[in-house]
């Protein structure tokens, strides 16, 4: 309800069990578009599937607005990664490829020290740019009043959403909140290619990235594409 009365649109729901689900309910009976998020721990390919059969377990049944993300931004799985000198690719792929072969938009989200090789050199590369022409991403970077009209541009030409505070505050909530802004209209592109659980309109959707760039949003419009997660 206090998200609603922000004048947010929606909410991406952090779903790790059973009980959190709760949430997706709760959302959508304040009339928000809703999607969710996962904080992945896998190590491994056979982690990530499991953490995605998981995922899959809770959001059963449930029509979403917004993609499904895996939250990959684990510190203590970069410093395993690290130390073996493994790759991260086929660890997020292998969770979004399960995802997307039940019909679910994915995309991924991470901080911009993990996935832009651009302005923050990220430590995934160019493996982040590759994985962006086949699924949506969704990056944090906590602009200071200096660098946000230049990098929110940037972001916002660049990636699906952008998570630019953690210190959001909203009265009613003792806490801080993340808060986002979209530049694609996720709620049109999900409905129109039937992913989530959404019948569609048109062929060619039903996993993967939308692609789908003639749908985007003004992401200068913090009124309608903003969010609290």
């Amino acid at each position: 309800k206090l998200v609603k009365e922000t004048g947010c649109a929606y909410h991406v729901c952090h779903i790790s069990t059973k009980e959190s689900v709760e949430l997706i309910r709760k959302a959508k009976a304040e009339g928000l578009d809703v999607g969710v998020y996962f904080y992945s721990m896998a190590r491994s390919h056979e982690d990530a599937v499991a953490e995605a059969e998981a995922l899959l377990g809770y959001i059963e049944g449930k029509k979403f607005e917004y993609p499904i993300y895996m939250d990959f931004e684990a510190p203590k799985v970069r410093e395993h990664l690290e130390s073996d000198g493994a790759k991260a690719k086929p660890i997020y792929q292998a969770f979004m490829d399960r995802l997307a072969s039940e019909g679910y938009l994915v995309g991924l989200y991470s901080s911009s020290s993990w996935i832009d090789s651009g302005s923050y050199n990220g430590w995934m590369g160019e493996e982040a740019d590759e994985l962006g022409e086949k699924y949506e991403l969704w990056v944090a970077c906590y602009f200071n009043d200096a660098t946000y009209a230049r990098m929110g541009k940037e972001y916002s030409e660049r990636f699906g959403m952008y998570q630019y505070t953690s210190s959001k505050y909203i009265s009613g909530y003792s806490g801080r909140l993340d808060a986002n802004i979209c530049s694609k209209d996720y709620p049109s592109i999900v409905k129109k290619y039937g992913f989530n659980g959404y019948e569609g309109t048109v062929s060619g959707g039903g996993s993967g990235s939308s692609g789908d760039s003639g749908d985007s949003g003004d992401s200068g419009d913090s009124g309608s594409s903003g969010s609290l997660r």
